[in-house]
């Protein structure tokens, strides 16, 4: 039979070892925007946790090690080479840590640092960008208010209640054209003892040139209640979410080596040149709560989506398999004023 590996699971599986950046989903401001000619800035920490089966990845990765050495360990004792069964074992392994990458791809567990920075540049209108620290990638957006008054805290209201419509936008690309990374040194080391054709399978590495690209629209929908006169000393603040991602990825042709069928021949094992596309819709809320006085404010958040993330094809095989789950992104941070 004639085998084709997929290439991209074959791509994620390289981002799940390398990557450490998640896209930035966490929602911190509340439905006030910064007033006109004033400025506000901050720090903060995020993580990304996902339900989807991606957790399992290094545990299924290093518990496929230690069976596929066994294996190869008692094939060696013998002087033969390994057989469809183990070979079968082999890629039945190899598509269970696929899918685990590939939805970690799409949603990736981690955490982050942010910068971020923001500019009341009209009445009821806003801007700024977040800066992810160690990613050098940022992201930007407007929001616009559409409820409540547009004062400073010295302005005296009795109006509580603000809302207003925001629009991120953030991408990220990621080039790597050699897969020799001190992380895979342990699936190196247990693929360079295959037997016979099959060590040609450690190149795996080496042999793809691949492009990542993920570009994030997200949509949130704020309401606010301000605590003291225009959120004097902070405000507690809950709406919904719209996030659209669309994810690219790209390999050139490769041939991995070679196994052993069933008749005892040995078959091509390859990876077809493509550009793959996968756009992936999720749907949250969110609260968070703004904390201090006047100028320096600490805000904790916590946002969770409900993701779908597409059909996806297994490593070796052609079939497909199907990706969702829920997102949680609890963030912790620091927010100063700076201004009137």
């Amino acid at each position: 039979m004639n085998i084709k590996v997929n290439n991209a699971v074959l791509l994620v599986i390289g981002v799940f070892f390398v990557t450490s950046c998640v896209p930035p989903r966490s929602i911190i401001n509340s439905g006030k925007v910064t007033p006109k000619g004033n400025f506000t800035a901050g720090v903060q920490v995020v993580a990304n946790i996902s339900t989807a089966p991606i957790k399992s990845a290094g545990e299924l990765i290093s518990d496929n090690i230690d069976e596929m050495n066994d294996i190869i360990n008692q094939n060696n004792d013998n002087g033969i080479e390994l057989d469809s069964l183990d070979a079968d074992f082999l890629i039945e392994n190899i598509n269970g840590a696929g899918k685990c990458a590939v939805a970690y791809a799409a949603d990736p567990i981690g955490h982050a640092y942010e910068f971020y920075a923001r500019y009341g540049f009209a009445d009821r209108w806003d801007g700024g960008f977040k800066y992810i620290i160690g990613s050098k990638m940022i992201a930007l957006d407007a929001q616009y208010q559409f409820l409540g008054p547009i004062g400073l805290p010295d302005d005296i209201t009795e109006e509580r209640w603000y809302g207003s419509v925001g629009l991120q936008y953030y991408g990220q690309r990621f080039k790597m054209p050699d897969w020799v990374l001190n992380s895979t040194r342990a699936w190196d080391v247990a693929m360079s003892t295959l037997p016979g054709n099959l060590a040609d399978l450690v190149p795996v590495q080496q042999n793809l040139n691949f492009e990542y690209k993920r570009r994030d629209l997200m949509m949130p929908l704020i309401f606010s209640r301000s605590f003291g006169n225009e959120e004097l000393y902070g405000s507690i603040s809950m709406g919904g979410c719209f996030n659209y991602s669309r994810l690219t990825y790209t390999t050139i042709e490769s041939n991995l080596g070679t196994f052993i069928d069933d008749m005892g021949a040995n078959e091509p094992l390859l990876i077809e040149s493509a550009q793959n596309k996968q756009n992936i819709f999720s749907f949250g809320g969110f609260v968070n709560l703004k904390l201090g006085y006047k100028y320096v404010y600490v805000l904790p958040s916590f946002a969770f989506y409900r993701q779908n993330y597409g059909n996806y094809p297994y490593l070796i095989g052609g079939e497909t398999f199907e990706l969702k789950g829920w997102t949680f992104v609890p963030s912790l941070g620091v927010r100063v004023r700076i201004g009137k």
